[in-house]
């Protein structure tokens, strides 16, 4: 079977500037660890747009792609912050506790801890991929411990506790199944079966050419009652060879 890249394999060249530290501390002294207080908002449009362009505006967990619409992308704290008067809420604007994902896997992920231990009061942030159980988006290498199949299967590689721990606690091995229902949805959004085809034939790349075809051709063929399951597959196999040859040099 063959894999989806993971486009990155961990997030490079993300820390802070004395100036945003400085603004941050006051903001801690005046307002104290409110994340959500309204004195960061600054800091958070800065975290976001630089950490789109380090994970090419992919999840830091599934790898899918981050849309742009509200509500859609999440700020994680990777090291569960808590309240403001937990233990770790002192890593909330910690640049290596930060990482974008997608609204799926922050919730699936939630409040499960991600240490390998816990941190003693007063402790820096650890800055080593050890001291996690899982894959830590700035410090592990994404493709040594999860493999990616198209249709979004997840494999942990060489059986990787720390891809296991990722796959577990965000649920990717649910994924295939949410991904298929969406390239069902999007194909069923088209005004005709030829628009239907073009749009099924852009999603090639994450799920293979013959497993789409399996997946969509009786879909296509019930819905639009145009042609049969085995015209709408060769349609849509017809279709993504005219492409390839577009795309050739």
């Amino acid at each position: 079977m063959a894999e989806i890249p993971a486009h990155f394999e961990r997030i490079e060249r993300f820390w802070l500037a004395p100036p945003h530290k400085a603004r941050i501390a006051g903001g801690v002294t005046a307002y104290g660890y409110q994340w959500n207080h309204s004195n960061f908002d600054w800091f958070k449009t800065l975290v976001n747009d630089r950490l789109r362009k380090r994970q090419k505006n992919r999840c830091c967990y599934c790898r899918r792609p981050l849309v742009f619409d509200k509500g859609h992308v999440e700020i994680d704290h990777i090291v569960h912050k808590g309240s403001t008067n937990s233990p770790y809420a002192r890593f909330a604007f910690e640049a290596q506790n930060l990482a974008l994902s997608c609204k799926d896997c922050n919730n699936n992920k939630g409040k499960k801890t991600v240490l390998a231990r816990a941190i003693r009061a007063g402790s820096n942030y650890p800055k080593q991929a050890k001291a996690f159980s899982w894959v830590h988006p700035h410090f592990h290498r994404y493709s040594d411990h999860i493999t990616i199949h198209q249709g979004w299967v997840y494999e942990s590689k060489n059986k990787s506790p720390e891809g296991l721990e990722v796959i577990r606690k965000c649920m990717l091995d649910k994924l295939a199944g949410k991904e298929l229902a969406n390239r069902r949805v999007i194909v069923d959004g088209a005004a005709d079966l030829k628009a239907a085809v073009i749009r099924a034939v852009a999603m090639v790349e994450d799920v293979g050419l013959e497993r789409l075809c399996r997946e969509l051709g009786g879909h296509l063929s019930r819905k639009w009652r145009s042609a049969s399951s085995a015209e709408v597959k060769q349609v849509i196999r017809d279709t993504h060879a005219a492409v390839q040859m577009i795309r050739m040099p």
